[in-house]
């Protein structure tokens, strides 16, 4: 038995996770979760400015369980991938029909999607703005700025938006992408 011991955030305390006869505990938790009865799985990942942040949240038929970290710099980004590599692994052998679904959850998703379709509609407007001489100087600036947010953001709109179908993976094949 191995204890997985990390912060999942700088202004929260760490937490110390392990996987016992089948069973995954956290320290100070209300319950231990039968990974056996897991129904579902959502992994998701992204970076912005040297800010990691990974979740894996898992559903059965005692609720969510949620493995989540937030790591600047590094932080303990090394043992969360080891805890999300040991629940995988265990899922695997224990669930092996599970699909992983590759994405940040349905609020996250509607969450880009949004920003991504606002973002897009600004920079249109700044394109347009730019092209029919709306703006006083800087006309090359207004047309450049625009069209580069209405490209990045719509782009970004269409990667996540809500009607595209998921990306689910097995779980075997989940356990095996892990370090």
């Amino acid at each position: 038995m191995r204890e997985f011991s990390f912060k999942p955030a700088a202004l929260r305390k760490p937490q110390v996770w392990t996987i016992k006869g089948g069973h995954l505990m956290r320290r100070g938790g209300d319950r231990a979760v039968k990974l056996a009865d897991m129904t579902s799985a959502t992994w998701g990942s992204f970076a912005y400015r040297g800010t990691q942040s990974q979740w894996l949240h898992l559903k059965g038929a005692q609720g969510a369980t949620k493995i989540e970290c937030n790591m600047i710099g590094g932080g303990d980004q090394a043992e969360f991938e080891a805890l999300v590599a040991a629940v995988s692994s265990e899922l695997a052998q224990r669930k092996p029909d599970l699909k992983v679904h590759i994405s940040g959850g349905g609020g996250y998703m509607w969450a880009m999607f949004i920003i991504g379709i606002l973002g897009g509609i600004c920079g249109l407007v700044f394109l347009i703005a730019g092209l029919m001489g709306w703006v006083k100087r800087g006309e090359m600036q207004a047309i450049l700025l625009g069209g580069g947010m209405a490209a990045m953001l719509s782009t970004m709109a269409w990667k996540f938006a809500p009607w595209r179908a998921s990306q689910f993976m097995p779980i075997a094949g989940f356990a095996a992408s892990r370090p």
